[in-house]
């Protein structure tokens, strides 16, 4: 039982992932709920996820099969969104900085760093994870929103 406590432990809340608020935003975007493109936060996510992924040496536990999933979500996100508008707007700049803030200031809050998100938890609980049981863990805490 011990043992399954640790497994959870170094989890991190899906809350604190900036791509997901991204996914978001993308996603209402994408259905005309919102009129401010994500686009803006979408070229670097890509790139940023893209470099951590697979080229830096924090992921080198990681399995290929998950590292090749997230950077592939990742990539249609940008691609959906970058096929249905090209153009940012000043209002789209404006709201990209402002989400990233609001992100800052709430990770804060909780007493962590764009750092320890991305290069210490996040390592650590993707470890040796398989496609599958990320794919499971995704949609449980989907689900519960």
């Amino acid at each position: 039982m011990e043992n399954n406590k640790n497994k959870f432990k170094n989890r991190i809340k899906f809350i604190y992932i900036y791509c997901y608020w991204l996914w978001f935003w993308a996603l209402l975007y994408y259905n005309d709920l919102i009129s401010i493109s994500p686009l803006l936060s979408l070229i670097p996510a890509v790139i940023f996820t893209t470099y951590i992924t697979f080229c830096s040496k924090i992921h080198k536990d990681t399995t290929i099969f998950l590292k090749i999933l997230i950077v592939t979500i990742e990539i249609t996100v940008l691609n959906k969104i970058f096929n249905k508008s090209q153009i940012i707007t000043n209002y789209d700049i404006i709201a990209n900085i402002l989400l990233f803030l609001v992100y800052s200031i709430y990770i804060k809050s909780n007493n962590l760093t764009f750092y320890k998100i991305y290069f210490q938890i996040i390592p650590k609980s993707s470890k040796n994870k398989g496609l599958f049981e990320y794919l499971k863990l995704l949609f449980k805490n989907f689900i519960k929103l």
